[in-house]
């Protein structure tokens, strides 16, 4: 599934309120021609034709998902002629039970940003929304770079919050009932949910790693371009990329000085919520170790009054032992049912000490 964005100015989109501008989105089809002015190019999932209609219609290459799942840096972070590949994990199905990382390569190349993904996250349904409320946001390819990543921050941002307030609540179940009777503790869940927090903390904190490396990549690739010629700009001409392939639409296009201002505000936030995917790690530690503790707490006093019983009952147990029934006057030997009766009361002597435990949670 491929679409374009294209960007209208004021006054020269067609229909609607020409005063106004608008972002404009088309399906690609195998055999199509990239418009001129599209900032946009977003592939999901693409197949083996539409990969090669893009590529030859783009002459640029388009990384495999094997290519994008590594995680060297080196084969996330490159450049192919004027082309910038960046490439980030982002966190998917994260309301589910099995969170996952998903890898997203952009593509910067002059005027035009591919996204090349193999998943539907959150944060691109919402940004594609908000480009009708805000259509400058795709003005720029550039503009719309920092526009995605940004979502994708503030997507792990509340993922985090998230998890942070179950672990409020699991710390209020363990720290607020110190009173609470053994047994009425789920400890499974507690555990459960511990370990729910647990991996999908580690899932953000590898999002945000992937995110910041690249928003730094980015970054120091724009310092040197512009270090290397101050005048380059939207004309600079193109330059070839991988198997010779020059990557149309490619023209070096250096960030402006406000996107370079909005990368650095974007890096701050993902170091202060690095900082909070640590902290997070580390209260998720502190509480499984106090369930845990709670647990060999409850453990220990079953034993202790496992160990009482049993010293009680050790005594008429060993003088019954020595005796047995070798007694001449024993009613119950003369007594039809005395047999099925004696069954019957241990019987009733193995339940009640079970029901107990049962009832205690001891089981």
């Amino acid at each position: 599934m491929i679409h374009v964005y294209r960007y209208r100015p004021a006054g020269t989109q067609q229909g609607g309120d020409a005063r106004q501008s608008a972002v404009e989105r088309v399906a690609f089809e195998t055999g199509d021609v990239i418009p001129e002015d599209a900032v946009w190019i977003d592939v999901m999932s693409p197949d083996p034709e539409e990969r090669q209609a893009l590529e030859s219609a783009l002459w640029m290459f388009l990384p495999t998902r094997e290519e994008a799942s590594e995680i060297e840096p080196s084969s996330r972070l490159y450049r192919e002629g004027d082309a910038i590949y960046v490439t980030v994990s982002a966190l998917v199905k994260s309301d589910s039970d099995e969170p996952q990382t998903s890898p997203i390569s952009f593509v910067l190349a002059g005027r035009r940003l591919l996204t090349l993904r193999y998943s539907d996250p959150m944060p691109f349904k919402t940004f594609a929304q908000y480009l009708e409320r805000n259509p400058e946001s795709c003005a720029a390819a550039q503009v719309t770079l920092a526009g995605l990543l940004d979502a994708l921050i503030d997507r792990v941002a509340d993922v985090l919050e998230l998890q942070g307030g179950k672990l409020d609540k699991i710390g209020c179940e363990v720290f607020e009932k110190p009173d609470a009777k053994p047994g009425t503790r789920d400890y499974t869940n507690m555990l459960g949910a511990l370990g729910r927090v647990a991996d999908l903390t580690g899932k953000a904190r590898e999002s945000l790693s992937t995110i910041e490396r690249a928003l730094l990549y980015v970054s120091t690739v724009a310092r040197q371009e512009l270090t290397k010629d101050p005048a380059a700009g939207p004309e600079a001409a193109t330059a070839g990329g991988r198997n010779g392939k020059a990557g149309k639409g490619a023209a070096k296009d250096p960030l402006s000085k406000t996107t370079q201002v909005r990368l650095k505000t974007l890096v701050r936030d993902v170091e202060t919520l690095s900082d909070y995917t640590n902290f997070l790690s580390g209260k998720a530690d502190f509480l499984l170790n106090a369930v845990l503790g709670l647990i060999a707490n409850e453990q220990n006093g079953i034993i202790k009054i496992i160990s009482v019983v049993s010293v009680i009952i050790m005594p008429p147990t060993l003088i019954a032992s020595i005796y047995g029934m070798n007694f001449h006057d024993m009613p119950e030997l003369g007594w039809p049912y005395g047999y099925p009766a004696a069954l019957l009361v241990m019987l009733i002597t193995a339940l009640i000490p079970y029901l107990i435990f049962k009832r205690r949670g001891w089981l």
